[in-house]
């Protein structure tokens, strides 16, 4: 299908290529590139952001693509997170990048600058995955790694000679990447501009994650040298990695914490658990600046996990691992995902009381969700138990599909209580004292305090999530009171 796509490109060419031709001519080439943001978390004119500053940092996707941008290309950006779009605007390119949930908005944006004659290109996991429906709404998609395409996609452009289709080599080297263009955001918008990728896509392959999809099973690394000498000439304290799995390849890893350890940063980046287990790739962690680890745990269930093919995970040792963290002076953020195959009702209880007996700081707390290139999307598409292919609910806080164990209902509402309890005040109080106890206020306050606060505001301040119904399902906000009987009434955190 997708070479039928080149098979129209004179067609396509023959509408916009004298356009094309007549912008290129200008002596000003305008690239607009945008984030997308939910309807939810989306800035309006003369309104602040939803989103806290301090879960905000900087959309690496559209900076490096900005540093692969000719230089004789004028680029913004525009976040919608932090800022509103200007339909009015008339750049000479429009870019998209933009995962399921971000896609209807993107479309939508897409429609307003194409009606103006403007060309849209697109890239992101969602038009890689579905690049056929993309095209219904763009003038290009790219496929995989935007940095070996987006040059000749430009220059296609100015030539109008744009083809539908490119697509990146998923094994081509990290070496030598363009440098993102950091210099386009204004650093008082976010907690950081200082996000940093050392690697790409994730040896293992568990069902449900898109990564593995995206970059067809490859993982590869950039020269280390090359991502301290990015960071060297960061300013600022802080830097987030934001690889998939920084530990997933232990002598890599070991040569990065080397390197940073001179830097005097603090970081912080996702993991899986196992680095727990390895004492001395915890230490060179926390000794080259480990603040803070994402970890996705998934679920306290082992047949859950082997089912999913996240078989490296062992529900045994997660109370020691993540004490043996703590320990180490690192706070803990859990991914919690409810409705696996063996998920019943009686899951929320239990998982709550394991996030709090195990001192956890922070939790992502969501309902499964079968995204659109991925193994599980593909298996509950065959069992017919999807609920709706309805992109805007692809967001990580809607039930899409039909859970084994429990009715669609259940699965909602008893994320929404476990998000609820988790963050409440009480609960709160509750971690940020014990952090305290053997952290000092410093390593507590942002990482536990500020971070749990603006969590908390974040669930109470959001507007109404869309819903709608749809075969007879409602769908249920997290940000809405849920009476649910899960558990005792006189629960830990209530």
């Amino acid at each position: 299908m997708l070479e039928i796509s080149n098979l129209i490109s004179e067609e396509f060419n023959n509408n916009v290529g004298e356009a094309s031709r007549r912008n290129m001519s200008q002596m000003k080439k305008e690239l607009l590139l945008i984030c997308t943001a939910p309807e939810s978390c989306r800035v309006k004119p003369g309104e602040k952001p939803v989103v806290s500053r301090f879960f905000r940092h900087t959309r690496l996707s559209l900076l490096s693509v900005a540093g692969a941008t000719p230089s004789d290309w004028e680029v913004s950006i525009v976040d919608e997170y932090v800022k509103p779009i200007d339909l009015s605007a008339r750049p000479t390119c429009v870019g998209l990048s933009f995962m399921t949930a971000g896609a209807p908005r993107a479309y939508e944006i897409a429609r307003q600058f194409r009606s103006s004659g403007i060309p849209v290109l697109a890239g992101g996991y969602h038009p890689t995955f579905l690049p056929e429906e993309a095209l219904r709404h763009c003038d290009a998609v790219c496929i995989g790694d935007a940095e070996p395409s987006w040059p000749r996609m430009l220059h296609d452009l100015e030539q109008g000679s744009l083809k539908r289709i490119y697509r990146s080599d998923p094994q081509a080297s990290l070496s030598g990447l363009p440098l993102p263009r950091r210099d386009l955001l204004d650093p008082r918008e976010y907690l950081t501009r200082n996000s940093v990728q050392t690697s790409r896509g994730c040896p293992h392959r568990c069902t449900f994650c898109s990564i593995t999809s995206f970059y067809e099973t490859n993982y590869r690394h950039r020269p280390v040298d090359e991502v301290l000498r990015e960071i060297t000439a960061l300013s600022g304290k802080i830097i987030i990695f934001i690889d998939d799995n920084l530990v997933v390849d232990r002598t890599y890893a070991l040569q990065l914490f080397k390197g940073l350890k001179s830097l005097n940063k603090h970081w912080f980046s996702q993991a899986e658990l196992t680095i727990a287990q390895d004492p001395e790739l915890l230490e060179a962690a926390v000794e080259s600046g480990c603040r803070g680890l994402f970890v996705g745990l998934e679920s306290l269930s082992d047949e859950n996990l082997k089912k999913v093919d996240k078989r490296f995970c062992r529900v045994e040792e997660y109370f020691e691992s993540i004490d043996k963290l703590h320990k180490a002076g690192v706070v803990v953020e859990a991914g919690i995902v409810f409705g696996f195959n063996e998920d019943g009702p009686e899951v929320f209880s239990r998982t709550l009381d394991f996030l709090i007996e195990s001192r956890i700081e922070l939790a992502q707390i969501t309902p499964l969700t079968p995204f659109p290139g991925t193994p599980l999307f593909n298996q509950i598409q065959r069992e017919g138990r999807l609920l709706t292919m309805d992109w805007r609910y692809y967001d990580l806080y809607h039930t899409v599909f039909q859970p084994m164990k429990m009715s669609p209902e259940e699965l909602q509402s008893g994320t929404d209580y476990v998000v609820e309890r988790f963050y409440s005040t009480k609960a709160i109080s509750k971690r940020a004292l014990a952090s305290l106890r053997f952290r000092g206020l410093f390593q507590t306050l942002y990482p536990v305090i500020l971070l749990n606060l603006a969590a908390k505001r974040r669930i109470e301040t959001w507007e109404e999530r869309p819903s709608m119904r749809e075969n007879g399902l409602h769908w249920l906000s997290a940000a809405t009171a849920i009476e649910t009987p899960f558990g005792d009434a006189n629960h830990a955190v209530t």
